[in-house]
Order: C-alpha cells, then sequence, then structure tokens
C-alpha cells in the first residue's frame, strides 16, 4: 500500500529569548570550541548542556572534534545531568540536525527515568520533541515514564509543553493512555486563550494524526481563538489545519467561528504552493466537497472566500496529490500473484487512480470476473484492494490502530461509492510460506468481507 498523506514538517520551538539576535564571529567561535576540547574534563552537566544549547542557538554547529569531545564525556558523567541537562543537550543536537551516538541517547534515557520526578513540562516536551525530530526511537519504558509525568504534571504545562509532546507522539505513532490524553485536553481547555495560531495548528492536526477525537466543547474554543487569535498564519500552519478539520469532521464548527473565512483569506497572503501543503489541501476539498454534497446546508453556509480558494487551489492541489511517489512493496506482489494464481482476471487494473480524489489504489478488482466472491452492492469498477504495510497503523498499547491518514483515505474513498478490501501486513506475515490454497482461503475471505 502507498502513503495517503505527506508528513509534515516539525515545529521547532524557539530559542530561549536571550539567544536570538546574537551573531558571533566565527573565528570566535573556532577558537571557543578548540578551548573546550582541551579542558572538556573540567566540564559539568551544566556547562555541557549550555555550551552545546547555546551553538544550537546560534545556528552554528560543533566541529566533529569538539563533538566527539563532549559526547565522551557527557556519557562518563550522565549521572549527574538533571533534567533541564538532559531536556537542553537533546535539544540541541535536534536544532542542529545532528544525531547523538547511541551511547549518548541511551546515557540520556537512563537519566530521564533516574530522575524523572524533576522533570517540568517543557523538559518532557523538548525530550520528546528532540527525539522524533530526529527520527530515532526511545525504549517504551522511557515514553512511559515521560507520559505519566506528563499526566502529573499537566496542571502547569503550557501550549508550546502540550503541542510539541502531542506532535512528538504523532511522529512516533504512539497514541498516548487515556488518562494522559484527558489531563492534556483539559489543561488545553483552561489554556486555550494562550494558544497561538502555529499552536492550535500544530495542537489539532498531532490530535487528528493520531485518531483522538477532540470534544466539542474543546474544538469550539480552540476555533474561535484561532479566529479571533491577531497573529498570522504561514503556509504550513494554514495547510495542516484545513486537514486536521477535515479529519475531524470539524467543517460546521469551523464555518460557524468564521475560521474558513479568515483561513482563506490568510491562504491568498502566504501563497500555498509546496507540495507538500497542497496535497494537505487537496485532501481538505475532498473531505468539504463529499460533506457538502451529503449536507447542502453546509455547502449553502460557506463563505465566498473558501469557494474563491477552492477555484484558486483545486487543480494545483489535485496534481500535488496524484504526483506523490508510490512504490510496490513485495507483500503486494505475492498478494497480486496469488489472486491471480486464484481467481483469473479479477485484477481489472494495479497501481489504479481514483479520478475525483486523487487516491492511488493498489489494485481494482474485476467483480464481473468473480461473481459469487464480488459483495452485494458493489459497483462496476469500484471494488478495491488495499495492502495496508506497517506504516498504516498506530501503535494503541498492545493495540494495532489505522493511522488517520488510512482513515481518512478509506472515509473518502467509501463515501466516493468503493467496497474496499484490506489486507493487513501482519495477516499476510502468518500466511506467507503457506501453500497457495491457504492463501486463497485467506484471500477469499477477504473478498466476502470487505471493510
Amino acid at each position: 500500500g502507498r502513503s495517503s498523506s505527506p508528513r509534515p514538517a516539525p515545529p521547532r520551538p524557539a530559542p530561549p529569548p536571550a539567544t536570538l539576535g546574537v551573531k558571533v564571529d566565527s573565528a570566535v567561535l573556532d577558537r571557543l570550541q578548540e578551548q573546550v576540547v582541551r579542558i572538556i574534563s573540567d566540564f559539568g552537566p551544566q556547562d555541557i548542556a549550555v555550551f552545546t544549547h547555546g551553538v544550537a542557538a546560534l545556528g552554528s554547529m560543533l566541529h566533529p572534534a569538539t563533538l566527539q569531545a563532549i559526547e565522551r564525556h557527557a556519557i562518563s558523567i550522565s549521572v549527574k545531568f538533571l533534567p533541564q541537562h538532559v531536556a537542553n543537550f537533546l535539544w540541541a543536537f535536534a536544532t542542529m540536525k545532528v544525531c547523538p551516538t547511541p551511547g549518548v541517547l541511551d546515557a540520556m534515557q537512563c537519566r530521564t527515568r533516574d530522575a524523572i520526578e524533576g522533570f517540568e513540562p517543557q523538559h518532557v516536551a523538548n525530550v520528546l520533541w528532540a527525539v522524533a525530530s530526529l527520527r530515532l526511537t526511545l525504549e517504551d519504558d522511557t515514553i512511559q515514564a515521560l507520559l505519566q509525568h506528563a499526566r502529573a504534571t499537566s496542571i502547569i504545562a503550557k501550549p508550546p509543553d502540550m503541542t510539541m509532546l502531542l506532535w512528538a507522539l504523532s511522529e512516533f505513532e504512539i497514541q498516548p493512555p487515556p488518562a494522559v490524553l484527558t489531563a492534556i485536553l483539559d489543561r488545553c481547555e483552561v489554556t486555550v486563550e494562550d494558544f497561538l495560531p502555529a499552536q492550535i495548528s500544530n495542537l489539532l492536526r498531532s490530535l487528528a494524526v493520531l485518531c483522538v477525537p477532540v470534544p466539542e466543547s474543546l474544538m469550539d474554543k480552540l476555533l474561535d481563538r484561532a479566529t479571533s487569535c491577531p497573529s498570522t498564519y504561514c503556509a504550513q500552519e494554514v495547510s495542516n489545519l484545513l486537514w486536521a478539520l477535515a479529519c475531524l469532521s470539524a467543517h460546521k464548527q469551523a464555518v460557524r467561528a468564521g475560521l474558513y473565512e479568515r483561513l482563506a483569506r490568510e491562504a491568498e497572503v502566504v501563497q500555498i504552493n509546496e507540495s507538500m501543503h497542497l496535497s494537505q489541501i487537496n485532501q481538505f476539498f475532498v473531505d468539504l466537497s463529499l460533506s457538502c454534497s451529503e449536507d447542502p446546508a453546509l455547502e449553502k453556509s460557506l463563505p465566498s472566500s473558501i469557494n474563491s480558494l477552492r477555484e484558486t487551489l483545486e487543480k494545483p492541489a489535485a496534481a500535488a496529490f496524484a504526483q506523490a511517489s508510490t512504490t510496490t512493496s513485495r507483500l503486494q506482489n505475492d498478494i497480486v500473484n496469488a489472486l491471480k494464481a486464484g481467481w483469473q482476471g479479477i485484477i481489472a487494473e494495479e497501481e489504479a487512480h481514483d479520478p475525483v480524489s486523487g487516491y492511488g489504489l493498489d489494485m481494482l478488482l474485476d467483480a464481473s470476473a468473480v461473481p459469487e466472491l464480488a459483495p452485494l452492492g458493489c459497483a462496476p469498477g469500484k471494488w478495491a484492494l488495499e495492502v495496508d504495510g506497517p506504516s498504516h497503523f498506530l501503535k494503541v498499547g498492545d493495540r494495532r490502530q489505522p493511522t488517520r491518514s488510512t482513515l481518512l483515505k478509506r472515509t473518502h474513498l467509501q463515501r466516493l461509492g468503493y467496497t474496499l478490501v484490506s489486507v493487513p501486513y501482519w495477516d499476510w506475515d502468518k500466511i506467507r510460506r503457506e501453500g497457495l490454497d491457504v492463501k486463497l482461503q485467506y484471500l477469499e475471505d477477504k473478498l466476502r468481507n470487505p471493510l
């Protein structure tokens, strides 16, 4: 199967105000780094954290020799690191876009678990954000310790802390425990007037990715704040927010709050032209069109500015979405071969595209070739099989749950009249080495019981 939605770029926390706007001559910084290497054994955890954090906040990089010396020394004194040191140290690596060595990451994880009671919400958020930004992973024990502590300290959490934490979890594709979610959402409702547009956009996008339903009262408050906040939106924030509102079925609430009118105006100013953002806008347009066809009252309530935005961006958004790269997996090839061996002519088309939404379909099946297997009411040309690999699922406790992108794709295609069959990777892994008869029996059961 293919990805159904591009991954938005990570939001970045701003460096502390004291470091903003400061320029340091590169020659001076070079000499400082040389001196650090010479006296690294005298550095304590605070010295390491402050120096690396400062270099990163200035937009500079550590020299290889400096980095190696700092990493080696940090491991040797890691048991002395305080929570702020751990958070700032990892924040610096992520800001410089440099992956720490496995030894450094292991040492910081151990220290995180040992010193968890001293972590503040910002420390939790920065650690998770840093590791997720670098596309690294944490041990389950570390994540659970951080999440449980986030729940315990949620009463003092601020909007940036909650936004970064949920964004990181969406990158890890891990849905937090219900108690943690409840604490965070309750705190969001209390602090909603402190949220900025970027934080609202990232919050709703993360909740959508994590398949978390947003309480109606919180959604109303967030959308009112998103509409009335004087700060402006960038292209990524507009596209993230529109995509999230489609995922969360919040069109009516967004119209009522006046948010669509504002976002349409903002979109004209920021000029949305990157393919990633346009692809998200395409899914918003698809969902909005389907919703309007199902509810004429919604169509009538849309501001004219949204209709103007559709006229401007609908074609380039659809083109960007259709051009998203796809790959055919070995798993998919194995299923195709089994289908062809079992039922001649059952595959009408491989790597098909729906002309309305632009979604790719792993294969369209021909109901006339196997009428005894075709589901009742299956429309001609609308019987599709999707092969869903690991990237299509979230980890929810011990269970696997389809990602938001996968759910959105399924919902859109079903609303467009498709009958969908899904083959999850773990099912096929169990029978991959079995004979053809076993595979065909599994596929027959799937074909007779679509989603």
